[in-house]
Parts: structure tokens; sequence; C-alpha cells
């Protein structure tokens, strides 16, 4: 067997050992630099194709629903597709924060996800405040 190929087995086997105890396995995936300005994120809308979503903050917003145990979709990767609309629509659906179940990460979503993950690295850098 090849070096690579070595590798990779072992890595599987790593990975099957892993999910058989029950531990969290999270790919290595390179952490999204800081928004420009504090608060930018918590305070704009982000939805399924618009111009305006700032990769961060959609890195941030996939993240923080990762860390309420909703994000679907596997690795966050920065973009506002499918999967993260129904992640914020399960979200806005089922958790008890009373929100308007609309696929679009607005404010209110925002504030709910920050108090649903506390004060952690990624919602901080997205603007919540405790």
């Amino acid at each position: 067997m090849g070096k690579k190929r070595m590798k990779k087995h072992l890595m599987s086997r790593v990975v099957l050992m892993a999910v058989a105890l029950g531990v969290v396995v999270t790919p290595s995936v390179a952490s999204p630099a800081p928004a420009e300005a504090a608060g930018a994120c918590i305070t704009r809308n982000f939805g399924p194709g618009w111009a305006g979503n700032d990769r961060n903050c959609v890195l941030y917003l996939q993240y923080m629903l990762n860390g309420a145990k909703i994000y679907p979709a596997g690795t966050p990767d920065g973009i506002y597709g499918r999967k993260t609309e129904d992640a914020v629509l399960y979200y806005q659906k089922y958790t008890p924060h009373n929100l308007v179940p609309d696929g679009v990460a607005g404010p209110k979503t925002w504030a709910a996800l920050c108090k649903d993950n506390g004060p952690t690295g990624y919602a901080s850098a997205a603007g919540c405040r405790w």
C-alpha cells in the first residue's frame, strides 16, 4: 500500500473509531477571518443568493448553527446555499425564540443564536454581546 493510500486508510479508521466512541469529529477547516467591524454580522440580513452576503459572516452563522446543534450540512463553507437556508429555517421553526421562519438570518435570528451559543469565539466575532 502506498503512503497516500495508507494515510487515507488510517484517517478513515480514526474517524470510524471516533464516531463509534461518540467523539465529535470536526474536519480541519480554515477559521474565518474577523469581520471588518465588530458587530457587522448581527446587524445585517443574510439570505440565499444575496449579493451582499459576507463570506465571513456566513461562516460565523454556520458555525453558530452548528454550535446550536442545528446545522445539517457538515463543514461550514461560507456560502449561504440551500443547506444553510434549510438550517436557518429549521432553527427559526423549532427553537423557542418566536422567530418568523423565513430562511433569512436577520438581527432577531442572530440575537437568538447569540443567546444559544453563549460567549464563543465565533459568536463574539459575529458581534454578539452578553
